[in-house]
């Protein structure tokens, strides 16, 4: 009986310790999941985390962002790819421009709420360098409400940038003060009665 009994316990014990590893792998994949999510589908590929130092204008940040290496982290200036944003002085053409160019800044520094504290709310995807000095131009993406956005969409539809196009040369002046603008802000400035045409 009592042999039975001491068989019984070794089994139990077997068990319980079968049990215990089954947890200790089920905590451990819990905790590897949340630390090594998938690839995001609203963000293109390549992207990385990045914390904002500074908004420099309203197609340019300064940031901290991480290369691909656990403690990896660079300071790059860089330019939102795909998009021409009004130009501060010296390099503005006309004061028109100046003016609208402290407002372009103004307003992407606006839509970059928490993300100098965080690199949870902003991404740098597909750097290219541009020139020596760390500058680059990136896809840059902020969160919003739970969404990745691409902040030179965001620029474009409020009207402080147009998409860059080689083959036509828009200017900020020329826009502003004769009303020549690229069709993506002609809805801005109409609106506004400074559209001409």
């Amino acid at each position: 009986m009592f042999q039975h009994g001491h068989r019984w316990l070794r089994l139990n014990s077997t068990l319980y310790g079968l049990c215990l590893i089954a947890l200790v792998i089920a905590i451990i994949a819990l905790f590897s999941s949340r630390r090594s999510p998938g690839p995001d589908p609203s963000l293109p590929g390549d992207c990385k985390p990045a914390v904002l130092k500074s908004v420099t204008s309203g197609d340019e940040i300064d940031i901290l962002h991480n290369t691909g290496e656990a403690t990896a982290w660079v300071r790059s200036s860089v330019r939102l790819r795909g998009i021409v944003a009004p130009r501060h002085a010296p390099l503005a053409g006309c004061k028109a421009e100046r003016d609208m160019a402290l407002e372009a800044t103004s307003y992407l520094k606006s839509h970059l709420p928490g993300a100098h504290l965080t690199s949870s709310l902003l991404r740098i995807c597909k750097p290219e360098a541009i020139g020596d000095g760390g500058h680059q131009v990136a896809d840059i993406y902020l969160k919003h409400k739970g969404q990745w956005r691409s902040a030179a969409v965001d620029m474009v539809e409020a009207g402080y940038a147009y998409p860059a196009d080689k083959s036509s040369k828009a200017s900020w002046c020329n826009c502003l003060e004769v009303g020549v603008c690229p069709p993506a802000l002609r809805w801005r400035f109409k609106k506004s009665q400074r559209w001409f045409d």
